[in-house]
């Protein structure tokens, strides 16, 4: 019988108190267990928040949704961040130069999800602007604004919420093409912050896109471990 461990890093919400995720004792498929647990319960508390509102509209993230061939139905695609509402890179932009002295996070992390209507790209300079962004993401466990120089944070502005399951997402689809555990990693540590988070107290836009970023790490999370021959 697998003993029952708890999943320490949900324990507080994390954008209060950031987990440092010091090395720890392996506790095997318990921990995988309680892992599963924690998400389930979370998935499940954002599935309450989005019931009934359907307010929003897909509109424009159908390329992601295909990239990650997602299927379940509303409310969860009903409630998906209002373009309008959400600040993006021009078509003309594009994903700016990786040696651009200054970018604004939000707008970069839409063009790495191709929003709005395409599908997240797959280059060279796309790889760049996602890894260093999961880089800054592991330093503090935050996001910035903007970021300037040497992708140093500019005034030490917060992120949007909506920031966090973006990344996490991009993190995915990075994962998903080509298999990094870096990417998959800082996709885990974003996953748990949302997770920690209550449900009730996000944004409709925040819920939607975090209850897909869930749904899809603990996918990416259930491969890996078929993978090395410890299935959940």
């Amino acid at each position: 019988m697998t003993p029952n461990v708890p999943y320490e890093y949900t324990n507080r919400d994390l954008f209060e108190k950031s987990e440092t995720y010091e090395y720890t004792e392996l506790e095997g498929s318990a921990f995988l267990d309680a892992y599963l647990a924690d998400r389930a319960d979370a998935i499940e508390a954002l599935d309450e928040r989005l019931t009934g509102t359907e307010q929003r509209s897909m509109n424009g993230w159908e390329g992601l949704l295909g990239a990650l061939s997602w299927a379940d139905p509303d409310p969860v695609q009903d409630n998906l961040p209002v373009l309008a509402d959400l600040p993006r890179l021009s078509d003309s932009d594009g994903i700016p130069n990786v040696d651009a002295d200054r970018v604004a996070t939000v707008p970069l992390l839409a063009g790495l999800l191709g929003v709005p209507n395409g599908v997240p790209p797959d280059g060279e300079v796309s790889a760049v602007w996602l890894n260093r962004l999961v880089e800054r993401f592991e330093v503090h466990k935050r996001l910035y604004a903007a970021y300037g120089t040497e992708m140093r944070p500019v005034d030490d502005e917060p992120a949007a919420r909506i920031a966090y399951p973006m990344l996490a997402l991009a993190a995915l689809v990075g994962h998903d093409r080509n298999g990094s555990l870096k990417l998959l990693n800082g996709a885990l540590k974003i996953c748990d912050a949302l997770s920690s988070t209550d449900a009730n107290a996000m944004d409709a836009g925040v819920a939607a896109l975090s209850r897909i970023a869930l749904d899809e790490e603990r996918s990416a999370v259930r491969a890996l471990a078929a993978e090395k021959e410890m299935p959940l």
